[in-house]
């Protein structure tokens, strides 16, 4: 992960650093919802696998941390070289049902530029979340067992903040677009937190 890292800081510095300005400039973020270029989504495709593993790496390490008891032993069995992938997996599953309703929504309402920006916003924001959140992913793995426990909610947090941005920017998004807030929420409940309660419905069960 932190080869990738370092191989995007070394190939595509001025995408991540316009990706990182949209934090504090809403033109940036206009600028690259019209970017199409090869390289631009060379970048983009580096980003999300770096993304990928990363966040099976943090789904594993926070089994490790809030599962250390009788379950530990078991998940540091046969089960724990598993782990990553199947998080892997899931995640593509949710990624794959969100640009499929995405897309049968574009179709239906007749309304696919609306659609593509969208997704282009939100892969945007899949990218700054990445960037932002794995150079603390790659710390707390390689911390000790009493530093790694504190460590799990600096990156909880900060994780939770760049969600907040995201939804902030969506609905952002959304009144730009003269969209109603009713669809707004219809987007979240369908989209965003639909796929992610099933998983976890599922794992619980």
């Amino acid at each position: 992960v932190f080869l990738i890292y370092c191989i995007i800081l070394f190939r595509f510095r001025g995408f991540m650093g316009a990706v990182l300005k949209i934090a504090g400039n809403h033109q940036h973020s206009l600028k690259l919802l019209n970017e199409s270029s090869r390289l631009y989504h060379s970048f983009l495709r580096w980003v999300m696998a770096m993304g990928l593993i990363a966040f099976g790496i943090a789904a594993t390490k926070s089994l490790d941390v809030f599962f250390r008891s009788g379950t530990t032993d078991f998940l540091q069995g046969w089960m724990t070289p598993w782990i990553t992938p199947a998080v892997c997996v899931l995640f593509l599953w949710i990624v794959a049902y969100q640009v499929g309703v995405l897309t049968i929504v574009g179709h239906v309402v007749f309304n696919q530029q609306f659609i593509l920006r969208l997704r282009a916003l939100r892969t945007q924001l899949a990218a700054f979340g990445v960037l932002v959140s794995t150079p603390l992913v790659l710390l707390w793995a390689l911390n000790g067992q009493g530093v790694s426990d504190r460590f799990a909610w600096v990156v909880g947090g900060v994780v939770a903040l760049v969600l907040l941005y995201s939804l902030w920017r969506g609905l952002q998004f959304f009144i730009e677009q003269k969209v109603s807030i009713l669809h707004w929420i219809l987007y979240l409940c369908a989209v965003e937190i639909f796929p992610v309660s099933f998983v976890v419905l599922v794992l619980v069960r």
